[in-house]
């Protein structure tokens, strides 16, 4: 019994300085992590000033063992991954981030709202207006309204959309006064009814008075029903309303005019407009127009001096090539073929490019900014 305690009281000090060693090792391993921590979000910050997210990301991944409950450092994480269209590791960080217990409900939201974001840039529309829909809260109400608008507008369900804007707030929705005319008119050219269709139209109007597509849709459905005058009254309002889409009046206008036997002031109306508000696509409306009723004669030749360029250039050379015989009609072929070039329109906003027109871009969804068609070869 005494020689186990001798042997007792020899190894406690042993024990001791194992004990006390070993913590040394643990806190020399705690200081180099806290050294270590700070230097790898100052390199990660430093990387995003100056807009290397590669390398910031690589910084933030580097630090995420030394720091695995931060939940910032995984907001990090997953922003910049998305940034970089790495879709699948953001969208593994906010799952992750989504089933921590111990996350506070700000950080829940956030991390909810940043999954949504994750399925949306995936295409997973669906699930993305899911986990959207979740969010419970004032905070993101806009953020939200403002993702299923989008969602909605891309599956060309312009009566959801149109529910999403009234439960917007009143200032987000009057922000979106044009969308929701737009909304309005894709809603007017699905129905038959032709009272409903005119309700919605003009309620298109109450929301915003200078939409000109409204406008052109009254005066078709005026010159459907015969009403000749509140057709004309309709196109001729569009100078006022937004004078750059005159040119989608023209035929309508035109046909009006010339069914109440006015086909004279219907000219002089036209020429007037593009007088004072030229451009190739108003140019070219108008010069079909006049063409398709034998009235085109000088109007290529007298805007090509104005600068209406290719446009009134094709129409004139087409023109001399009519007239002219044997080898210089084989001249006038060739230079027609040289000026006439397909229209291509441009996106103002994301610079989409299409060779139809469209009142929204079907890339960034904007309405009314193909404003201006250009030729190109």
């Amino acid at each position: 019994m005494a020689i186990a305690i001798e042997w007792f009281l020899l190894a406690l000090p042993l024990v001791f300085l194992l004990g006390w060693f070993s913590a040394r090792l643990d806190i020399r391993d705690i200081r180099k992590s806290g050294r270590e921590l700070p230097h790898a979000y100052l390199k990660g910050l430093s990387h995003l000033l100056r807009d290397q997210k590669k390398r910031a990301l690589d910084a933030f991944l580097r630090a995420q063992p030394l720091d695995p409950q931060s939940a910032e450092l995984q907001f990090a994480i997953g922003d910049l991954s998305r940034r970089r269209g790495e879709y699948r590791r953001a969208l593994e960080v906010h799952q992750q981030l989504c089933e921590r217990e111990d996350l506070s409900a700000a950080d829940r939201k956030r991390a909810l709202w940043e999954l949504a974001g994750d399925y949306f840039q995936m295409g997973f529309l669906d699930v993305a207006e899911k986990h959207a829909a979740m969010i419970k809260d004032d905070d993101y109400r806009e953020r939200v309204g403002g993702m299923l608008l989008e969602i909605r507008q891309r599956a060309c369900d312009y009566s959801g959309a149109l529910d999403v804007l009234d439960n917007m707030s009143k200032e987000a929705s009057l922000m979106r006064r044009t969308t929701r005319a737009h909304l309005l008119c894709e809603c007017a050219s699905r129905k038959t009814v032709v009272d409903e269709k005119r309700q919605l139209l003009e309620a298109a109007l109450v929301a915003y008075s200078n939409c000109a597509r409204a406008g052109i849709m009254l005066g078709d459905m005026s010159v459907a029903e015969q009403n000749y005058e509140s057709a004309v009254a309709r196109y001729t309002a569009v100078e006022g309303q937004n004078s750059r889409y005159l040119w989608c009046a023209v035929e309508g206008a035109m046909a009006a005019y010339e069914s109440q036997q006015k086909i004279t002031a219907g000219i002089d109306e036209m020429l007037r407009w593009l007088q004072h508000y030229p451009s190739s696509l108003l140019f070219e409306a108008v010069y079909q127009a006049m063409a398709a009723r034998g009235m085109e004669a000088n109007l290529a030749g007298d805007n090509l001096k104005h600068g209406l360029g290719l446009a009134a250039a094709a129409a004139w050379s087409g023109e001399k090539e009519q007239q002219a015989v044997g080898d210089e009609r084989d001249l006038w072929r060739a230079l027609t073929q040289a000026v006439t070039l397909k229209r291509r329109y441009r996106c103002e906003n994301c610079g989409y490019e299409t060779g139809n027109f469209a009142w929204q871009c079907h890339n960034c969804l904007s309405w009314e900014s193909f404003q201006s068609g250009e030729m190109h070869g």
